[in-house]
């Protein structure tokens, strides 16, 4: 994005509210790792986060905006379709997001502080007694906010969510009698992290170096469609297949759905470009004086 972005930098205090996602193992860890303070809002008095809840209604007021919204309530979409109207990706969601963000909120006058957030953050950052904390290695800090599992180390490497991962590196690992912490990115299971003894990341990769990268939703989803047809959820190979079948699936469901959507855009334009070329006296003369005996082939017989 060619947007400025000087806000970054590790926090002293993250606040949250008590969204179950927020009490995560990983956040917690990766905080104490960093030294990091975690201040809970109360429950029920949501005025403590005004702040942050008046930035989400601007935001979702922008939203709803875009073409596919689901309104912030059944009554307010009334007969508004959203799925046939819907024309972003989740991808181009995100990326309008960050734009809105960036390109937009930071750099408009905010009514309450008379000035935008973006010169707000550069006239706090100016009167910091020390530079903004930096992670020393940045890698390492996206890896302790993972989230993780501990597991045992076998000769045939490690196994979490029933996929096998090895490294030439485990073998002082194997059979120590110890679960390690093993980290991984819900988005892209191709590769797992396990946290050494000397405090570093090991990256390990599939056993079976053939599997394609894949979601932790998708193996959920070929674990649930492995479970009812009664097949074992254990095995590897079954349960990639599955996944390869239902991505199949889902593509050519866009593609029906889009040429769909083409084909109804097409006819609304034929239908319009003919009206709007005929005449009043053309449009008139297209419906019949007086009724019309269907054909044969038209009456339905019961």
């Amino acid at each position: 994005m060619d947007a400025p972005w000087p806000a970054y930098g590790i926090p002293k205090l993250l606040q949250l509210d008590n969204a179950r996602e927020f009490r995560a193992r990983a956040i917690r860890r990766g905080c104490e790792q960093h030294g990091i303070e975690i201040a809970y809002r109360p429950p029920l008095r949501p005025y403590f986060g005004g702040h942050i809840e008046r930035l989400i209604g601007t935001l979702m007021g922008e939203v709803h905006l875009l073409p596919g919204t689901t309104f912030s309530s059944v009554a307010k979409r009334g007969a508004y379709d959203s799925a046939s109207k819907a024309a972003m990706t989740l991808a181009e969601l995100e990326a309008w997001l960050a734009w809105q963000v960036a390109g937009v909120y930071h750099v408009q006058v905010h009514s309450a502080i008379r000035c935008t957030p973006l010169v707000a953050w550069e006239k706090g950052v100016e009167r910091m007694p020390k530079p903004i904390s930096q992670p020393s290695d940045p890698k390492r800090f996206y890896l302790d906010f993972l989230p993780f599992e501990q597991r045992l180390v076998t000769r045939h490497g490690i196994q979490l969510f029933n996929i096998l991962y090895w490294h030439g590196a485990l073998g002082p690992y194997i059979h120590d009698g110890n679960k390690h912490v093993v980290k991984y990115d819900p988005s892209n299971l191709s590769r797992v992290y396990l946290l050494e003894r000397g405090g570093s990341y090991l990256e390990i990769p599939y056993r079976d170096l053939s599997h394609g990268a894949v979601s932790l939703r998708e193996i959920q989803a070929g674990t649930r469609q492995l479970r009812a047809l009664g097949s074992s959820t254990k095995d590897e190979q079954r349960l990639f297949q599955t996944i390869q079948k239902q991505r199949e699936i889902i593509a050519n469901s866009k593609k029906k759905t889009l040429k769909a959507r083409r084909q109804a855009e097409q006819s609304r334009e034929k239908n319009l470009i003919l009206t709007a070329s005929l005449g009043p006296e053309e449009e008139a003369r297209c419906e019949p004086d007086s009724p019309v005996d269907p054909f044969p082939f038209e009456i339905w017989h019961g």
